[in-house]
């Protein structure tokens, strides 16, 4: 109900999409800048990695196959290919986000040569 909230908030900038359509999901993760995938449990996970091909950067909680292949831009810039937080917290996640879109609002020519490493990857 609080995401429904939001996307009635800021309908021109975001939305929420409840039921799940695997062409809308490419459609959303092309189009995207960052895609959010603060996940409790994520044994291997395609998402992130559909997500990089396309050039938009994860956002991820640093388990299973999402820290195995989403590299924190604050560990390590050269070799980044997203964000990533451990701590199952929301302000860990809020945090993350924001280091996202401070890097995307101060120094948009950094977060494209990420997102180009990204889809390199």
């Amino acid at each position: 109900a609080q995401l429904e909230e939001v996307a009635a908030q800021f309908s021109d900038k975001f939305v929420f999409v409840e039921a799940y359509d695997n062409e809308l999901a490419h459609l959303v993760e092309a189009g995207s800048d960052f895609f959010l995938m603060p996940s409790e449990f994520e044994p291997c996970g395609l998402n992130q990695i559909y997500s990089m091909a396309y050039g938009t950067l994860p956002i991820v909680r640093g388990v299973g196959g999402l820290k195995d292949s989403v590299n924190d831009y604050d560990v390590d810039p050269c070799d980044a290919t997203g964000f990533v937080f451990y701590e199952p917290t929301s302000q860990a996640l809020l945090l993350t986000m924001l280091r996202a879109l401070l890097l995307y609002a101060q120094n948009l020519t950094e977060v494209q040569r990420v997102q180009l490493h990204a889809m390199q990857k």
